[in-house]
């Protein structure tokens, strides 16, 4: 999907939820989102034993991608998204 695309269909405020899942995809794939920082504790051969949150806060890019979900999530998620048209606007004006 592309940003006009993307911007579009929060605009338009779409009540299909495949189109609301859409959205929330582009969301998550091209737009940072603040996280825990998670941090590996490793043996002297690089083997994760453990990870665990530092207290800190990360903005980053998550390679992930939403499959499902409740349609009331969705909804919510995508009208959560409809609020922030003009942060994503801007978003590359920067």
């Amino acid at each position: 999907m592309k940003k006009e695309t993307f911007l579009q269909h929060l605009k338009d405020g779409s009540t299909d939820s495949n189109i609301q899942l859409e959205v929330c995809n582009h969301f998550i794939q091209n737009y940072p989102v603040l996280v825990n920082e998670v941090k590996n504790m490793t043996d002297p051969f690089g083997n994760i034993l453990a990870q665990f949150t530092t207290g800190n806060k990360i903005w980053t890019k998550l390679d992930t991608n939403i499959v499902g979900g409740s349609e009331e999530k969705i909804k919510f998620a995508s009208e959560q998204l409809r609020k922030r048209i003009k942060h994503f606007e801007d978003y590359d004006k920067k």
